[in-house]
């Protein structure tokens, strides 16, 4: 898709010298240190801190705030249970959106030479976008780590520039808050915990991060997870500076496989159309196992008795994640319900228990027997 020239103006970006910021790398190194480094990220703290990593010569970073957020449609969602997506990955991939809105603002900025040597970077490459977003004076931290941007509060995409040559940050006239209200709202919403104090992110307890995780999810984690099949806005939902934020690009309004989605639909897919369908999106980036791994934990998580013939034949999936969250989605559904497993689905259970390859998918099929057995 195109972003339309009109919407460029919904765009928020600000500029700081390129200096590495020696405070970010001393918080980074204490992160990993204390295992609360944040996951996918494979560079060093130094890389993260300093602009000379991607472009020696650097003299600038622009950052820029791209908003994203569209309120949730109104009307129904169908038939239980349904899938939750987070906002962040609604509509289209957000990378080659964002991508193409930088490379459309730049030459306006620097001038087409500089900008044809710029370092463009959106989420994937090592520098720390929230802190340059920050030493840009372009938003606010927030208690739930999340960087706001007037008018967008903090949904938003933020994507960087390094060139080199000097730019001055323009003159923002912004409306509303312009700093964290610190009312508390976020760390209280947050499901896990995660947020274990204003500004403080565990990102191993965080919902967003664990969706994204590959493998077995910890069984502690899963109820948690509730409804979401792939991220979790609940600590942005409850700041009160997002209530009234301004409306995000087109680009990112949802699609209808955005909301409520039917996660029999995803469990019953191939590859080829998962990638037909999720392959473009950035709720598919880890793959159609994760994705119907998380779409078991829905079932389990909201699925009632009727649900588990429609479960039960993933007991006999070739891949051990998905039998054993298969297992588990069933287990947590009967015990709700206080039924047991039918006698039909007993015989697969009691093999599964005995000889199945993988120590969680037998430690899960003896569970569900007790169950059963109880």
């Amino acid at each position: 898709m195109t972003v339309r020239e009109r919407e460029l103006h919904k765009v928020v970006w600000s500029a700081a010298s390129a200096h590495r910021l020696e405070e970010v790398e001393e918080r980074l190194a204490s992160l990993s240190v204390r295992g609360l480094a944040p996951p996918f990220v494979p560079f060093s703290p130094r890389n993260r801190s300093d602009p000379a990593s991607v472009m020696p010569g650097a003299r600038s970073v622009l950052v820029f705030a791209v908003p994203y957020g569209h309120r949730h449609p109104s009307g129904g969602v169908g038939a239980s249970p349904r899938g939750a997506i987070s906002r962040s990955a609604w509509g289209e991939d957000y990378h080659p959106v964002v991508q193409q809105v930088i490379e459309r603002l730049l030459p306006g900025i620097v001038g087409a030479s500089t900008a044809r040597r710029a370092y463009i970077q959106v989420d994937t490459g090592p520098l720390e976008e929230r802190a340059w977003a920050r030493r840009a004076g372009l938003g606010w931290l927030g208690q739930n780590t999340c960087i706001a941007v007037p008018p967008h509060g903090s949904w938003v995409f933020l994507g960087l520039a390094v060139v080199d040559e000097e730019v001055k940050a323009p003159a923002h006239s912004r409306g509303g808050s312009t700093h964290c209200l610190e009312c508390g709202r976020c760390v209280e919403a947050c499901p896990t915990g995660a947020l274990m104090a204003p500004y403080s992110m565990n990102p191993q307890r965080c919902l967003s991060f664990i969706s994204q995780r590959r493998g077995f999810l910890p069984q502690a984690l899963r109820r948690a997870l509730g409804d979401r099949l792939y991220g979790c806005d609940s600590c942005q939902e409850a700041c009160p500076v997002n209530e009234d934020a301004a409306r995000g690009l087109k680009a990112f309004a949802p699609e209808d496989m955005d909301v409520g989605v039917d996660p029999y639909w995803i469990l019953g897919m191939d590859e080829r159309e998962f990638q037909l369908t999720w392959g473009g999106k950035s709720s598919g980036w880890r793959g159609r196992r994760t994705l119907q791994r998380n779409a078991l934990i829905v079932c389990g998580n909201c699925g009632d008795e009727s649900d588990v013939e429609l479960i039960a034949p993933h007991f006999d999936d070739r891949r051990p994640v998905i039998r054993e969250h298969a297992l588990w989605a069933v287990r947590e559904i009967l015990r709700r319900s206080e039924s047991r497993l039918p006698r039909r689905l007993q015989e697969c259970v009691y093999r599964l228990a005995r000889t199945d390859d993988w120590l969680q998918v037998r430690f899960s099929a003896r569970q569900l027997l007790k169950r059963t057995a109880g």
